[in-house]
């Protein structure tokens, strides 16, 4: 017997956003406006003190044993107790995993409902590592163009369910889009799902960086969680803390929680970080930085939004929520191209710029979006981010 890869692996993707990133490193020696990465350093300096002072408690008061796999009862408890106050929700210890960042939690529920042969439906575009991860497991990710305002298509997420579909995954505030899809859409898809017994997952990495009323935008906490369904968000966006991998999972299901998911987050990596979990267990700061953090975004959001709409030829919506712009250049893609050249054309444009603009092709996100580009306002400065947009103007031409 030869030891050899398993299918799993040689199926899965490579990553178009990693060879993107590769890119950058190449010409790192230059200037580069990155309008690649989804992770933004708002008030590094602030954020550096208060967090230094809270893990240097945490580290000298807190147990550093292995954690309970479903996390800290204590950080638990904290993050209760803001859903309580932002969003009028009573959830209990037992409805509530903490992950290493939603990737993680999409993972494990991936893991724990996909099986060889299933499919699992979700709109387009779509963060790319959901459909890996789906592929990952043997399972066929059934994706459905969203419309021109990037809403969901509830009749065809409906046509694609059959005795096979596992699960329903929706991710609002999307990746690439920023839209967040209408609270009368998600109630459809959420009849639905509950008619065919599957359950929905809402990927919600972005539910504390959207820019308007949330009220009036979100649907209900209470309503997502009904039929068993699952939550899942992240602390990585709205705290700016990428790199520390914490997030958290919401869902009534006992069995699912309590058993299954606890026996994967033991299995697969003993837990989160004690010190990371016992640092914002402590952490006075959470709420006030969550505000700065989306205010900081709003700006940016403003800023980019002001001169992309303004280009000619490129067609842009007000992202509502999230990192990214989802902008459309089909009028400054030649005719004649082949597919691939056509997908890649605009980052080429762009690359290639006095000063190299860095962003994701839109095939990244899904079959139909060849035309478009995301681009993150997370990581640079306004200032740079007013020089991006002058760059592109003057080269594009101005509306």
């Amino acid at each position: 017997m030869v030891t050899k890869r398993t299918d799993r692996v040689i199926r899965t993707p490579e990553s178009d956003i990693k060879n993107i990133r590769e890119d950058i490193m190449v010409l790192n020696a230059k200037k580069i406006v990155n309008f690649n990465f989804a992770s933004g350093d708002i008030d590094k300096n602030e954020r550096s003190y208060n967090v230094t002072c809270e893990a240097q408690n945490s580290a000298f008061y807190d147990d550093h044993m292995y954690p309970p796999a479903l996390g800290l009862p204590k950080f638990r408890e904290k993050i209760l107790g803001l859903i309580e106050k932002r969003e009028g929700v009573k959830l209990n210890l037992e409805d509530i995993a903490i992950t290493s960042g939603g990737i993680n939690g999409l993972f494990l529920t991936s893991l724990i409902y996909v099986q060889e042969g299933d499919n699992v439906v979700l709109p387009s575009p779509y963060w790319t590592p959901v459909v890996n991860q789906i592929i990952m497991q043997g399972g066929e990710a059934r994706t459905i163009d969203v419309d021109e305002q990037f809403d969901l298509d509830v009749d065809g997420i409906e046509k694609a369910i059959n005795s096979k579909t596992a699960l329903i995954i929706i991710t609002s505030p999307g990746n690439p889009t920023g839209k967040i899809y209408s609270r009368d859409r998600i109630k459809k898809v959420q009849e639905i799902a509950k008619r065919n017994e599957v359950k929905v997952v809402y990927d919600e990495a972005y539910r504390d960086v959207v820019f308007g009323n949330e009220k009036e935008l979100l649907p209900s906490l209470n309503d997502e969680l009904d039929n068993g369904n699952i939550v899942i968000r992240t602390f990585s966006k709205s705290l700016s803390i990428t790199g520390w991998r914490v997030g958290y999972l919401l869902c009534k299901d006992r069995k699912f929680l309590l058993k299954d998911l606890d026996k994967m987050l033991l299995h697969t990596q003993s837990g989160v970080s004690t010190l990371v979990q016992g640092t914002l267990a402590r952490a006075s700061y959470l709420e006030y930085r969550m505000e700065r953090t989306r205010s900081a975004y709003r700006d940016k959001r403003d800023t980019l939004f002001k001169w992309i709409s303004r280009i000619n030829g490129v067609d842009v919506l007000n992202p509502e929520g999230g990192l990214f712009l989802f902008a459309d250049f089909k009028k400054h893609i030649p005719e004649n191209l082949s597919e691939q050249e056509n997908a890649n054309y605009i980052y080429n444009v762009l690359k290639s710029l006095k000063i190299p603009i860095f962003v994701v092709p839109g095939k990244s996100f899904g079959e139909s979006y060849n035309n478009y580009v995301r681009m993150a306002y997370s990581v640079e400065s306004l200032e740079r981010l007013e020089q991006a947009g002058s760059i592109l103007q003057e080269y594009f031409g101005k509306k």
